[in-house]
């Protein structure tokens, strides 16, 4: 972008407007960014460079090197502030995966105490039980019966099978409603996790935006080009890079 001004009858050339600090903050953290493929690496660095580049070859003391420099530290102020939202939401995230990983460890541990439950004592102890309730309970009408044992037992037999049946649907129901409330826990830490990351990062970019436009004003004295739809741009690209991180490390989960 080249504009030219008139001012204390001198033409100063402007070859950079407000908007490429931002991009150039992209392109600085893109280079360092490991979720992008190299190309794309390769290509954000060779765009940092060229913009860094045009900015050193003008003179310090001119207007125009002011301006520039001006938004050169916009921009690395703008990659610093995104860089470090980034890893905050790293940290968020890395936190919510330890917690999913102990919870369900818990949930393993709590299965497999049932099960040596399940395996012997568990029965055990609801057989016996069950035969003496069944036995307090009908003796007295077959008290003078000579098959009342036999029917005591099998009565106790088949209850506690029912009742162990029963627990063991419990227990399978009870577990699955576990790791489903570990399982909801862990989407929401994420959703919030990236929920801050987006309004944090938007913070930086509109402090970054509002500097490079100060910049802009003070050495043309015009409005900023920075329209609402560059905005818009600006926002898409944060939301898009939370995405695509999101889909490294979320394995397939929810997206907002």
């Amino acid at each position: 972008m080249s504009t030219s001004i008139d001012s204390s009858s001198k033409t100063i050339t402007i070859d950079r407007g407000p908007g490429q600090a931002i991009m150039a903050g992209f392109c600085f953290v893109a280079a360092d960014n490991p979720a992008l493929g190299s190309t794309l690496r390769e290509a954000a660095k060779h765009a940092s460079q060229e913009f860094t580049a045009a900015i050193e070859a003008t003179s310090r003391d001119s207007r125009e090197g002011e301006y520039l420099r001006e938004l050169l530290m916009t921009a690395v102020s703008f990659a610093a502030g995104l860089t470090r939202r980034q890893q905050e939401r790293s940290q968020r995230i890395q936190a919510a995966d330890q917690e999913r990983d102990l919870n369900f460890k818990r949930i393993v541990q709590t299965q497999r105490l049932g099960g040596i439950l399940r395996g012997g004592l568990q029965i055990f102890a609801l057989g016996g039980f069950t035969y003496a309730l069944v036995g307090a309970i009908f003796s007295r009408h077959w008290l003078d019966d000579q098959a009342a044992g036999a029917h005591r037992e099998y009565v106790s037999l088949a209850t506690a099978l029912a009742s162990a049946l029963i627990g063991s649907f419990f227990k399978a129901w009870w577990t699955g409603y576990r790791i489903d409330q570990v399982d909801a826990k862990y989407k929401g830490a994420l959703k919030e996790a990236k929920d801050i990351y987006l309004r944090e990062a938007t913070q930086e970019y509109e402090f970054a935006a509002q500097e490079a436009n100060l910049a802009w004003q003070r050495f043309t004295g015009k409005t900023p080009p920075m329209t609402d739809a560059f905005r818009i741009l600006i926002l898409s690209l944060l939301t898009g890079e939370k995405e695509e991180c999101r889909d490294v490390k979320g394995n397939g989960d929810d997206a907002d």
